[in-house]
């Protein structure tokens, strides 16, 4: 015996989730030139989130974004992904800092370091304001 009707495939197109972007910034999570510049970066694809409590050091900075990472629950299976950004502020005592947090950050492969120099919102500035400055 033959069905008349055939059966409804229900859930089959699932929704799949955004990936998260987690960074630390320096000030933590009330810095508001990097969360204006990096907020531009979600999409359909992707979340931007910061990390609440962030150190200043970039040592700190990237454990404290591991930390997060890890209780948020994000996986690099799924793409999530974790950025610290450190400004060097013409401060030469930081490349000993930036140093052992690179070290820290290459046992994982979804956490890495962003260095501006000499400061993100020098950066900011140029790509996104007119100014005369």
């Amino acid at each position: 015996m033959t069905e008349a009707y055939s059966k409804k495939k229900r859930n089959t197109n699932r929704k799949i989730p955004k990936r998260i972007m987690l960074f630390a910034v320096e000030g933590g999570f009330f810095n508001k030139t990097e969360k204006q510049y990096f907020e531009r970066f979600e999409s359909d694809y992707f979340v931007v989130k910061f990390v609440k409590k962030s150190s200043s050091d970039p040592e700190g900075m990237v454990k404290s974004l591991l930390k997060e990472y890890k209780e948020m629950e994000l996986s690099s299976k799924r793409g999530d992904i974790g950025f610290s950004l450190v400004d060097t502020d013409f401060n030469s005592t930081k490349d000993v800092q930036l140093s052992c947090a690179d070290k820290f950050v290459s046992k994982y492969d979804y956490l890495h370091q962003i260095v501006s120099s000499p400061l993100f919102e020098i950066w900011y500035l140029t790509h996104f304001n007119f100014s005369t400055k």
